[in-house]
């Protein structure tokens, strides 16, 4: 029990061999915590007589933890401290026994002893068979610590070793063997030891509309460990790339568990949603480090990642907050002349509308022929500009448009770009169209296509779609808004660890 954490380790010696069998801690509970409740007691005491918090003043407060620790200090060896202070020309004189410390502070060691009996249990071992509790961490030296390991225990714990310098002792034992090691020389102590994971580690997944976390090494594994699983798949049509979260905790939501890193694997091969049997696996060495693999079942290939970038957190993904970049690659061919551009505008600004109404949201706006017309922004005056800019004239380069888009729109770690194409007719240059679209997929791209008319290829614009529901077909323009707005909804609606797997 040190001053910030508490941690429980059971462990097998025999001989020179030792086996840690389980091990768990609370990062929120340690020596602070009691000083913290003598604190409020005299600073609630102090109010009462004198009608000013003492606390509110950084100076005050500081002399006032020092004053408390001293005397929760002093209360281990006796019955009885006095605490003075005086803040503002106002001085308290306070007499606090160890019956009155021990009783504001009994939930805490409650808390201890329910996670001791916990990693008791854990550990398949009866209270019994331990046969020695060594302590470590100065708050160990408080009575009501030692008390209740006695009683639960049915023996005194061991006071031989320092509680104050164990720790460090064990550090320069370990020093001196890794040291001995590392120079190829006889260790100058018989000791090895065997330690188990403190904590499981798993991976973010999305199922069902939120966010789990799926464990793959479980805590008291032994370490080194190296653990599996292969029932992970795609979430989204053409899918190529997946964005990896390690984490490390016991909840199902990761966003109560630790992020140790954040990885992108890429090079999948794109398929239909679901179709992609991913593997993950977890290296934890004897050092404590992770290393990552993830396969792709189908091909074989182990998959080339690298380091995330970017300001993307869990809880941008699970509050739908994560970066999107939309590019809206607009047909101004001579055939959309008339009634239909002014239809297409108008659906274009209702969607620009709708998909800036979410945060982290950036629109393009492309037109085939015409070029650029908006880089990425959430700028909707510029944008309305660039929609209203749009002009039907020549033919129809598509494969122009596409390209124009993908510059614009390059791959960054955790964001999701999302090409829309709209045209009412077949394209100038359809091989160039699909090697564009091939480009975009494999860099992980998600591609919609709408086909507006008589004159659409259905086939043909399907097949560039990255699935079937992807493909959006219009009989007339007026049908344009209605299928703008509900893409915009199902975009703003889609969960952004479309990535995950």
């Amino acid at each position: 029990l040190g001053g910030g954490t508490f941690d429980v380790t059971v462990c097998d010696i025999t001989g020179s061999e030792i086996n840690v069998i389980g091990t768990d801690g609370d990062n929120l509970l340690g020596g602070k915590d009691w000083d913290d409740r003598l604190i409020a007691f005299v600073a609630a005491k102090f109010q009462e007589k004198h009608g000013v918090d003492p606390c509110e003043d950084l100076a005050s407060a500081h002399d006032l933890r020092q004053k408390c620790v001293n005397a929760k200090i002093s209360l281990t060896r006796r019955p009885k401290v006095n605490i003075f202070h005086d803040f503002g020309n106002k001085v308290l004189r306070l007499a606090v026994t160890r019956e009155e410390f021990e009783a504001m502070t009994a939930d805490l060691l409650a808390r201890a002893n329910e996670l001791t009996m916990k990693v008791v249990s854990e550990a398949g071992i009866s209270l019994d068979g331990i046969d020695s509790v060594l302590l470590a961490g100065g708050s160990t030296r408080m009575p009501m610590v030692r008390d209740a390991l006695t009683a639960m225990f049915g023996r005194d714990p061991a006071t031989d070793i320092n509680p104050d310098e164990c720790v460090a002792l064990g550090a320069a034992l370990t020093a001196a063997i890794e040291a001995a090691e590392l120079a190829g020389e006889e260790s100058p102590v018989d000791i090895r030891t065997h330690d188990v994971t403190s904590h499981s580690l798993g991976m973010v997944v999305y199922r069902g509309g939120k966010l789990y976390n799926s464990k793959i090494i479980g805590r008291n594994t032994r370490i080194p460990a190296e653990k599996s699983r292969d029932d992970y798949s795609t979430s989204h049509d053409g899918q190529a790339t997946i964005d990896l979260w390690l984490v490390q905790g016991e909840q199902p939501d990761p966003l109560e568990c630790s992020v140790l890193g954040h990885f992108e694997f890429y090079g999948i091969s794109p398929r239909p949603a679901g179709q992609t049997r991913l593997s993950v696996t977890y290296r934890y060495n004897s050092n404590g480090i992770v290393e990552v693999e993830a396969m792709d079942l189908d091909s074989g290939q182990i998959l080339p990642h690298r380091l995330a970038g970017g300001n993307v957190t869990l809880e941008d993904l699970a509050h739908n907050r994560a970066p999107m970049q939309v590019a809206m690659i607009m047909d101004c061919s001579g055939s959309m002349y008339g009634a239909n551009i002014g239809l297409a505008k108008k659906a274009a600004l209702g969607f620009c509308q709708r998909t800036l109404a979410q945060v982290n949201r950036q629109v393009a706006v492309v037109a085939f022929p015409g070029g650029v017309r908006a880089t990425p922004t959430a700028d909707l005056e510029r944008l309305r500009f660039a929609v209203e800019s749009l002009t039907p004239i020549g033919s129809t380069p598509m494969a122009e448009g596409l390209a124009d888009a993908r510059n614009l729109l390059r791959p960054r770690a955790g964001v999701q770009r999302v090409f829309l194409v709209m045209t009412d007719g077949h394209p100038d240059d359809p091989d160039e169209v699909v090697k564009e679209i091939h480009k975009l997929r494999t860099s992980g791209a998600r591609i919609i296509t709408i086909g507006v008319g008589d004159e659409v290829q259905h086939d043909f614009l399907a097949a560039l779609a990255s699935g079937p529901s992807d493909f959006h077909f219009c009989n007339e323009a007026l049908e344009l808004e209605g299928t703008f707005i509900n893409l915009a909804t199902e975009l703003s609606a889609r969960e952004t660890v479309q990535s995950q797997v």
